[in-house]
């Protein structure tokens, strides 16, 4: 039992905790941001535990061979970055006013560049008006929701080390690979990503790519329990162990071809699929484009149904996917790039049993740029997707713009946030 030195159990003061017991409790804080407020609390809390790293180092440049030129082979590489999505509370506020916020963290410590969270692409040119320059973060409730990896090919530049290789005559198929880390990354330093619909196993230090499981184009993937899972667009899965790459396959729930997203929620793996075959007079699917487009002439909205699944460990020891009627107080939040799960009781106005989504389908006769509702900030982060919300229990969907307490948990910035300023320095967990 930890217990402040020379102090009976009814007079301990937190300020009076042994720097043994300040120590063990800071190693039970699982994330950076934790540890930083948990420093952040006095000085007695500061000394004895060190300052926070980064346990991935992220981002981090390897290197490949290329089929691209030897003079080109200079001129790019690959960087495995990571981005974070908070939800940042009021400490004032309701515990239901959260807002959440989606970075690209860079290698410079305390840096960060706010991303589009339905785009994954870099915000840039903000002025004050849309979001404050600084951010102090231990003025805020802060909690990791969760962390996605991406492996992208950027081009060397003096002026801008990370600039992402886009457009032009170098536009390149495959610029950035979703990837999931090992369970054991810290050891192993190994990770998954999708190239060119295939599976490949890739270690930090080594110059090539391992192939694993062949026979699926994979649409989406994740790592639960010491397994890579991927799904191609039929919603057939394979369940590889990340240790001996032994692989198995689970059949799909469903047999239908459409957009296939794998989510972990709680402690569960969730399979969800967008359902194309219900709307199969206003869609087709283009090879060529790995994607469905809505068919000319078709002007009503495109009708769209989600199925749910969750993975269900048998008696016998094989996996299968159980129907899940109703997500209760979940929230699920789709796209290709990443995918996961909120609780909507966590943000204000907004309903569980809901499912967000960016609408994979391409709309070429269309264009609504211009008449998004909202202020010019919104209108730009939609600018180049479609985001709409899906009730379960009614089968129906909006769009994100025509319901304002759902895009508000990702854009406009809440009051609160605009209105805070930095802490004085003895505050801020610097030594």
């Amino acid at each position: 039992m930890l217990r402040a030195r020379n102090m009976s159990p009814s007079n301990i003061s937190w300020a009076d905790l042994t720097p043994d017991a300040i120590l063990t409790i800071s190693e039970c804080l699982d994330t950076h941001s934790d540890r930083l407020r948990f420093r952040a609390v006095c000085h007695s809390w500061r000394k004895p535990v060190p300052p926070p790293q980064d346990k991935h180092l992220l981002p981090k440049e390897m290197v490949f061979p290329s089929n691209i030129n030897v003079m080109e082979q200079f001129s790019y590489r690959y960087v495995l970055f990571q981005s974070t999505i908070y939800r940042l509370e009021d400490p004032e506020g309701p515990p239901n006013d959260g807002w959440l916020i989606m970075v690209n963290e860079s290698g410079e410590q305390g840096k960060f560049s706010l991303l589009n969270p339905f785009t994954m692409q870099e915000i840039e040119d903000l002025t004050e008006a849309y979001f404050p320059k600084e951010l102090n973060s231990l003025g805020f409730r802060v909690t990791e929701v969760t962390k996605s990896f991406t492996l992208s090919w950027v081009r060397n530049e003096p002026n801008n080390p990370q600039q992402f290789l886009i457009g032009g005559a170098n536009d390149l198929r495959e610029l950035e690979h979703k990837a999931v880390l090992s369970s054991d990354f810290e050891s192993d330093k190994r990770f998954y990503v999708i190239s060119d619909s295939r599976l490949c196993s890739i270690t930090v230090g080594e110059d090539y790519w391992s192939l694993l499981y062949r026979n699926i184009e994979y649409r989406d993937l994740a790592s639960y329990n010491g397994f890579v899972y991927g799904v191609d667009r039929f919603g057939v899965v394979v369940e590889t162990d990340e240790w001996s790459h032994d692989s198995i396959t689970i059949p799909s729930p469903y047999p239908f071809m459409g957009d296939w997203y794998l989510v972990k929620s709680g402690g569960d793996l969730l399979l969800v699929g967008r359902d194309y075959s219900v709307c199969h007079d206003q869609v087709y699917y283009l090879n060529s484009t790995d994607s469905f487009i809505k068919r000319p002439g078709v002007r009503e909205d495109v009708f769209v149904d989600f199925k749910i699944c969750r993975l269900e460990e048998m008696e016998d020891g094989e996996n299968q996917w159980e129907d899940v009627d109703d997500l209760g107080d979940t929230v699920l939040v789709l796209s290709r790039k990443w995918s996961f799960a909120i609780d909507a009781s966590d943000f204000d106005g907004i309903k569980g049993n809901r499912i967000i989504f960016v609408d994979e389908v391409k709309y070429p006769e269309y264009s609504d740029a211009d008449d998004r509702e909202g202020d010019e900030f919104l209108r730009l982060l939609l600018q180049d997707v479609k985001v709409r919300v899906f009730d379960v229990e009614d089968n129906f969907d909006v769009p994100i713009e025509s319901r304002p307490e759902y895009h508000s948990i990702f854009w406009p910035p809440p009051d609160w946030l605009m209105d805070h300023r930095p802490l004085p320095p003895h505050q801020t967990g610097r030594q």
